[in-house]
Formats: C-alpha cells, structure tokens, sequence
C-alpha cells in the first residue's frame, strides 16, 4: 500500500487545518479565561503579571558593601528582606559603633 497525502495548492497538507477536540477545548478555556480577566479591575501589577513583564523570581539577592577604606563587606539577603535588615547586617560587622550611611549607584542614601 502506498501512503497519499492531499496537498492544498498551497502546498501545507489538508490535515493541517482540521482542530482536534483537545484544541477546540483549549482555545475555549483560553477564551473563558480572558474574558473573566477582561470583566474584572485588574492593577497595572496585576496586568504586567499576565503579560509576563518581569515574571523572574528572585529567591536571594547578593549585596556588596564597600567602606571608604576599600573594604568590602558582603551578605546573602533573602529577596523579602527588608533595607532595615541591610543595616544591621552592616552594622553587625562593625567593631565600634559608628553612624554610617548606604548609597547605592547613582548617589542615592538608603533610609531606614
């Protein structure tokens, strides 16, 4: 037996457009789906979520401190921590108390 398939004129396969009952279902569920989106107030957060803007997560961060005498002094912080616990880290290495501040690039103090 010989294997024949219908070519179009345009040469794609005739199977090619015909939709399996998974992808009709899909596309309905696709479709339900944005259209409850659509109905409710959504933030420009929850909007930017959808569209995949800035959709990497983050689970740590490292930050780099670097004291006027060229030293530098470096922490793993989870990303849910707070500035506040930045200085403490810091201050924690210190060995005499001493009022400092954070700048981060662009000559921009950090406030507690």
């Amino acid at each position: 037996p010989i294997l024949t398939l219908k070519i179009s004129p345009q040469g794609i396969n005739i199977d090619f457009y015909r939709v399996t009952r998974e992808e009709v279902a899909a596309e309905q569920q696709r479709r339900a789906s944005d259209l409850d989106r659509s109905e409710t107030l959504r933030t420009k957060m929850m909007r930017d979520r959808d569209a995949g803007i800035g959709m990497r997560i983050y689970h740590y961060t490292v930050i780099r401190v670097r004291f006027p005498d060229g030293v530098y002094l470096q922490g793993t912080f989870s990303a849910h921590d707070t500035v506040e616990s930045v200085f403490k880290f810091v201050e924690s290495s210190l060995r005499h108390p001493v009022t400092f501040s954070l700048i981060i690039p662009g000559s921009t103090a950090l406030k507690r």
